[in-house]
Formats: C-alpha cells, sequence, structure tokens
C-alpha cells in the first residue's frame, strides 16, 4: 500500500521522519529543503498545522483535508501513534480516528488534527 504523505503550505509532511519537506526549481536545477520538526521553524508550521480541522457537514460527516470521507477509506480509531485500535474502553482510551488514506489523526470530539 502507498501512503500519500499531506502536504501543508507547499510542504510534504512526514510524520514518520519527522520533517517538512519541498522541492525548489532553481536554473541550475532542483534543490530539496528539508525542515525538521524540532526546528524553530518546524514548530511554527507544525503549530499551524495541528490547527487545522476536518470539515463536519450538517449530517455528522467527515471529509479529512486530503479529501477522504467515511463512505471511502474511512476513519478508524487508533491509540496516540496512530495504531488501529478495537473501539473497547480497554483499547481506545484516545478519542482519536485516524484517516485511512492520509493517515492524520483526528480528535472526535473537536475535529482537530492533531497529528
Amino acid at each position: 500500500m502507498v501512503k500519500e504523505l499531506p502536504i501543508f503550505k507547499g510542504y510534504t509532511v512526514d510524520e514518520r521522519l519527522k520533517e517538512f519537506r519541498r522541492v525548489i526549481s532553481h536554473e541550475e536545477g532542483p534543490s530539496i529543503e528539508f525542515i525538521p520538526f524540532d526546528s524553530p521553524k518546524g514548530q511554527e508550521l507544525l503549530s499551524e498545522y495541528r490547527k487545522q480541522k476536518i470539515h463536519v457537514d450538517e449530517y455528522g460527516e467527515w471529509t479529512c483535508l486530503c479529501g477522504n470521507v467515511a463512505s471511502e477509506d474511512g476513519f478508524f480509531p487508533c491509540d496516540a501513534e496512530g495504531n488501529s485500535v478495537e473501539p473497547t474502553p480497554q483499547e481506545w482510551t484516545t478519542n482519536l480516528y485516524r484517516c485511512d488514506r492520509c493517515h492524520r489523526k483526528i480528535n472526535q470530539a473537536t475535529g482537530e488534527i492533531v497529528a
């Protein structure tokens, strides 16, 4: 399965490598800019990125920023690391869902993207 990474402000967001990156075109050829999450610029971008919310329509249906909806790839209960869990009180202690297309983690109560 190929995972499509989210794009934010022109940067690819890689949660696994904990970095933002983008290709910059120059006359002499392209270069790649890497911004680690733990750098000052990375912290600023990460803060803005995580303030985003999914769209919830008048029927309570979710649409992720990647365009996924429940009837397509869906949303599944997950732990803090984004691993799928059974929706039982013992396993699902986070109130988080994971978009099964882009793997963003979503707070069920607020619709906020948390990772």
